[in-house]
């Protein structure tokens, strides 16, 4: 089974990368997980306790997350300055979406 999984991963690296067709997934729905995913990332262990137990200290976290991506990385990729806000306003949403369903998660099962 672990020969047959790996030829399969080695198959798949080989195959051209114009040959695989990604996911079609909006915009929208990326920036929005990349936000939670962010938010996620703050809570965790590696986190200095004061900035992973503050709504303050995550969301901010987040955000500077956000803005490092798109100014720092995404101008190699030709996006213009316009495109950039919406993307990180989209990632806040996230973040705060998460934020949300977290005190909720924790008021519901409390």
């Amino acid at each position: 089974m672990r020969t047959g999984t790996l030829v399969l991963m080695l198959g798949m690296l080989a195959s051209p990368a114009a040959a695989q067709q990604p996911v079609p997934v909006s915009s929208f729905v990326t920036e929005l997980g990349a936000g939670a995913g962010a938010d996620l990332l703050a809570r965790g262990p590696w986190m200095a306790p004061s900035w992973r137990g503050s709504f303050w200290g995550r969301v901010g976290f987040a955000t500077s997350l956000s803005l490092l991506y798109e100014y720092a990385i995404e101008p190699w990729n030709g996006q213009t300055n316009a495109a950039r806000w919406p993307d990180a306003a989209q990632r806040l949403v996230g973040t705060l979406a998460m934020e949300a369903l977290w005190a909720g998660g924790r008021r519901l099962f409390r």
